[in-house]
């Protein structure tokens, strides 16, 4: 769980050291998304708890939710003002639809709104409404469109979409 917890702070810190010159009036804010399908890892909460803390102590606001119906257009684009991306997770993606229209609307308002779409995670051990591993970075990566993803076995993530 330490390991989880370092690498979502690890992730976090690149996300924010990312971010372009898009500036707001006010504190940077973040959006954590946190909604998962059944199983809730352990370190949910405490990867939650370290980035408001980070938050706190460098001066950005941290919202975070689980209700996916806060990823609309008119929301989306009050964080377009100062993100660069969005961090949908990989089953928020499978639930809008597993057709390529469906499941690619909230993919499509994030580009339309020059937005980066960096799901998570790709995993190999659960691939839900998928046969193979494969199957699922094909939905992702070709299927919606996505411009990147977490995940934990980056060696065959890397080969899926190198060959």
């Amino acid at each position: 769980m330490k390991k989880t917890v370092l690498l979502l702070v690890a992730v976090f810190g690149l996300v924010l050291n990312s971010c372009g010159d898009k500036k707001r009036p006010g504190n940077p804010k973040v959006l954590v998304f946190s909604k998962t399908m059944g199983y809730k890892h352990t370190s949910i909460p405490v990867g939650i708890a370290a980035i408001q803390k980070l938050g706190a102590e460098n001066g950005f606001e941290v919202d975070t939710t689980k209700n996916a119906e806060l990823f609309t257009e008119e929301n989306l684009e009050k964080y377009a003002t100062y993100a660069d991306a969005i961090g949908p997770s990989i089953e928020q993606l499978i639930l809008a639809g597993m057709g390529k229209s469906e499941g690619n609307k909230l993919v499509d308002t994030a580009h339309r709104l020059n937005l980066k779409v960096h799901a998570y995670t790709f995993r190999q051990d659960e691939h839900p409404n998928f046969e193979t591993f494969e199957a699922l970075l094909q939905f992702g990566f070709y299927d919606i469109d996505l411009d990147g993803g977490f995940t934990d076995f980056p060696d065959l993530v890397v080969d899926y979409l190198t060959n």
